[in-house]
Parts: structure tokens; C-alpha cells; sequence
């Protein structure tokens, strides 16, 4: 016991190799810790604006969906921005289309945050000019979100029947 109280009553500090030595060590262990910190930060960023995208696109996409099922039009016809959606009944008639970076689902606009390129478009396929009963909706979604000075895109494109 008197040995480890003799140590512990000596007055000699560290030497200057040691200290070196220790600071050296932590500044490769800090440079380790904040860069592996930075890209994780980066990378969490990066993964939550994909997903926010990903999300807004299946928002958008289910809305055409579900506007086009629940209203159950006679005939679809093609606009120069989207769609036109009718009933037998000519006062009964909804729009779909993307206008100005903005998209209108049945007479409403969908509030997004994301900007919707003007390479998006709502298209109508069907065997004969004008409105038809029956056809192929194809559907191409580019949605962009910025962030700390980076763009990302996502690209959605989609085709159903009706």
C-alpha cells in the first residue's frame, strides 16, 4: 500500500514526448469522429428528401387514382395540360391536369412541397381523337426538392386503364 501512496505523493508530470504523443491521438481520433459525424448528417439529409419525394409522388399518383375511381366518369378527354374528366351529364365535369408547376386533382389544387418540372405531363391514350370511354392515362411525375444548395429529382412515370 505505501508503494501506490509513494507513486501517487510524486511530483514528476508528464513528459513533453507524451504529451505530444496524446494530442497527436486525439486529433486523429476527433478527425475520424467529425468526419464520419459530416457524411452521416449529409447522408440523413440526402435519405429524407428522397423519401419526401417518394412520398409526394405516391400522394399525387393515388389522388389521379382515386379522383378517376370515385368520380367514374362516361368519357376521358385529353386538354393541352391534362385531362378532362365527364359524365353523361354535361354540367359534371373535373379537371386533372399540371399547370404552371402546380397540379389540380377534381377542381382542386394539391399542395406539395416539392416543384413539379415542366416535364411533367398527364396524357390521354386512346384509339380515337377527341374523348373516349375507354383508353391507357399515362402519367410522367418529375418532382424536385432542394436542400442546403443541392437539387434532388425524382422521376415517376406511371400508365393505367380505364
Amino acid at each position: 500500500m505505501r508503494k501506490y501512496v509513494s507513486k501517487l505523493r510524486n511530483e514528476e508530470g508528464i513528459s513533453l514526448i507524451e504529451l505530444i504523443a496524446s494530442m497527436a491521438l486525439l486529433s486523429i481520433f476527433g478527425g475520424i469522429i467529425y468526419s464520419v459525424l459530416v457524411f452521416g448528417i449529409g447522408t440523413y439529409n440526402k435519405i429524407e428528401i428522397e423519401n419526401s419525394l417518394r412520398d409526394e409522388g405516391d400522394l399525387v399518383m393515388s389522388s389521379v387514382i382515386n379522383e378517376l375511381y370515385t368520380f367514374a366518369p362516361d368519357l376521358i378527354g385529353s386538354t393541352g395540360y391534362g385531362i378532362e374528366l365527364s359524365k353523361n351529364d354535361p354540367t359534371e365535369v373535373k379537371m386533372i391536369k399540371i399547370d404552371n408547376g402546380e397540379i389540380m386533382v377534381g377542381n382542386r389544387d394539391l399542395k406539395i412541397k416539392s416543384t413539379i418540372a415542366p416535364a411533367s405531363t398527364i396524357k390521354l391514350i386512346c384509339e380515337k381523337p377527341g374523348a373516349c370511354s375507354t383508353g391507357l392515362i399515362e402519367i410522367k411525375l418529375v418532382l424536385n426538392q432542394t436542400h442546403a444548395g443541392k437539387t434532388q429529382q425524382l422521376a415517376l412515370e406511371s400508365k393505367f386503364g380505364f
